[in-house]
């Protein structure tokens, strides 16, 4: 299967890969870090919910479905969210 995906598909399956290990990075600091732990769950959330996005992109490149386009706004809201959270502005 990966030797029939062009070399832009395959770049955005690698950005999802490495959006999910991001992922998993920040649950594990939202896990250990009480104080920031709001802030860290949205970036985990973000990173996560951005994996999905450049997985769909890279499955169906040449027309994205709805849901790529909901789930990755929806990935800069939770990212927005954390840093406003980070910096004491909720």
């Amino acid at each position: 299967m990966l030797s029939a995906l062009t070399a832009t598909e395959m770049a955005f399956l690698q950005i999802a890969a490495m959006q999910a290990v991001a992922a998993v990075l920040w649950g594990v600091g939202a896990w250990q870090a009480r104080a920031e732990r709001a802030a860290l769950a949205h970036w985990a959330l973000y990173a996560a919910a951005s994996a999905v996005t450049w997985t769909l992109l890279a499955l169906y490149l040449h027309a994205p479905p709805l849901l790529a386009v909901l789930v990755g706004l929806g990935s800069v809201i939770a990212l927005r969210r954390g840093i406003r959270l980070f910096i004491g502005r909720p």
